[in-house]
């Protein structure tokens, strides 16, 4: 054993002990305000990680209570209680710090043998404890700082390059600290061990062990939950990715049964008109029927057409050519290309000027608007196809405006008019698609035109401006 004795004058051993109290001050508030911390960050954190550093700062905090003396000055003035308060407090800071090595390297994916590893730490220091309370604290303290030497020599730094892959974000910071965390504790309990003769650089280090230690197990948890709270938003954004993956593909398979639904709703009828003519064997169809059949023909070409249109729509493949024509041949056109094209009165100002769109898409959006107020629309009631110069935000154009009287179909939702597949409930006893409405508006804004349903009209009124 080794004892360090150092000669001063009265005056010189005050100043000292002044000053050593004074150090003894700072260094005991910290290691209360780092107790604090940690208090603090586990109850707002409920992390059972830093719940158990926060026992091992206070155990920490009441052995340099002891290591100081002031267990033995201020609560065992005149017994040897102090010091074995101090001894079990050293036994407890041991025990508390395994538990919370367990725990942290636990969380940071720690493998299997790297826990039996801890466990047997663990074990050793309740060892310590059980000879302590047996009366001998000679042999408790040996085999502790035995087991925490071993612990901090040898097993320390193998576990921090054991943690699991997603660990290397930290991993340097964790190497870092950990190396410092096993010099620290070979410095203290190496002169303890009488492996190294002690000196007065020991007394301050053995006081300081605790201080240092906080310090950086304190760093290595603030980091550990920078990373969990960086995997959590990762976690949450994969979480929305997924789920959005997942609507989206709800939404395609949703489309899809409602396509298929339409398709087979919709085709039956003209179908089965087609199937009654042909089944008339040797029967020559009558006039009417064979109108019946090119009826239903035409309505199975009008939904292929729409789907196709559609899809073409969706996929931006449709062609724009900007041409100069008139947009009052282009609607008598239309008018004249309908079954029902003489119950359309079309009215259209004189001298309109000349559009120049893709002929194309406006006749698609025409033909839309006219055969739905035609289908919709009370027999033999007449549809007014109304076509005048309008400007819109200094721009000008034409404005298309088709009114009629409902039929038992009654009026469109406002809402859902121009939604895809979208038929009010009166609508389908007559064939269609859904489509129509939806296509126009589609159609409309790829060269900047804009469709509206008037549902503050007494007639279902539908207007389309058309910029020039």
């Amino acid at each position: 054993m080794t004892a360090y004795v150092e000669v001063l004058t009265v005056a010189e051993s005050e100043d000292k002990r002044d000053l050593e109290q004074t150090f003894f001050g700072l260094f005991l508030g910290t290691m209360v305000a780092l107790l604090a911390w940690s208090v603090w960050r586990a109850v707002t954190q409920r992390d059972p990680v830093v719940a158990l550093f926060s026992v091992y700062q206070a155990s920490s905090t009441l052995m340099s209570f002891g290591l100081l003396g002031y267990a033995s000055r201020y609560l065992f003035p005149h017994s040897a209680g102090g010091d074995t308060l101090t001894n079990w407090m050293v036994m407890l800071v041991s025990m508390t710090g395994a538990l919370f090595y367990r725990s942290f390297f636990g969380s940071l994916g720690l493998p299997r043998w790297g826990l039996r590893l801890l466990d047997l730490t663990i074990a050793g220091c309740a060892t310590a404890l059980a000879l302590l309370w047996a009366g001998q604290p000679q042999w408790a303290l040996k085999i502790n700082a035995t087991v925490v030497t071993a612990f901090s020599g040898l097993m320390l730094l193998p576990l921090v390059f054991a943690v699991r892959r997603d660990g290397d974000r930290m991993r340097r910071q964790l190497l870092l600290g950990c190396s410092l965390l096993a010099l620290i504790i070979l410095a203290t309990m190496l002169p303890l061990m009488g492996v190294i003769q002690a000196g007065q650089w020991s007394l301050y280090l053995t006081n300081l062990h605790g201080l240092m230690t906080a310090a950086v197990l304190s760093t290595l948890l603030s980091l550990r939950r920078s990373q969990i709270d960086a995997q959590a938003m990762l976690d949450a954004q994969r979480l929305i990715a997924t789920q959005a993956e997942a609507q989206e593909a709800r939404s395609e398979r949703d489309e899809k049964e409602r396509f298929l639904a339409m398709l087979t709703h919709e085709l039956r009828t003209p179908l089965s008109v087609i199937r009654m003519v042909l089944g008339r064997g040797a029967d020559a169809p009558t006039g009417r029927h064979n109108q019946f059949a090119h009826q239903a023909v035409d309505d199975i070409n009008s939904i292929i057409e729409r789907c196709l249109q559609t899809d073409q729509l969706e996929r931006g493949a449709m062609q724009q050519r900007s041409l100069p024509y008139e947009l009052q041949s282009l609607a008598q056109a239309v008018v004249a290309d309908h079954p029902a094209g003489q119950r359309v009165d079309l009215q259209a100002e004189p001298s309109l000027p000349i559009v120049k769109t893709d002929a194309l898409l406006v006749r698609t959006v025409l033909s839309n608007l006219v055969d739905n107020a035609l289908k919709y629309s009370a027999e033999p009631s007449v549809v007014t196809l109304g076509l005048q110069a309008q400007a819109r935000d200094q721009r000008p154009g034409i404005l298309v405006r088709l009114h009629n009287l409902p039929n038992r179909a009654g009026r469109p939702d406002p809402k859902r008019v121009f939604q895809k597949y979208y038929r009010s409930a009166g609508a389908h006893a007559s064939s269609g698609s859904g489509l129509g409405l939806y296509l126009v508006a589609g159609v409309a804004r790829m060269f900047g035109g804009e469709v509206v349903y008037r549902d503050d009209l007494p007639e279902v009124c539908f207007e389309f401006w058309l910029p020039t």
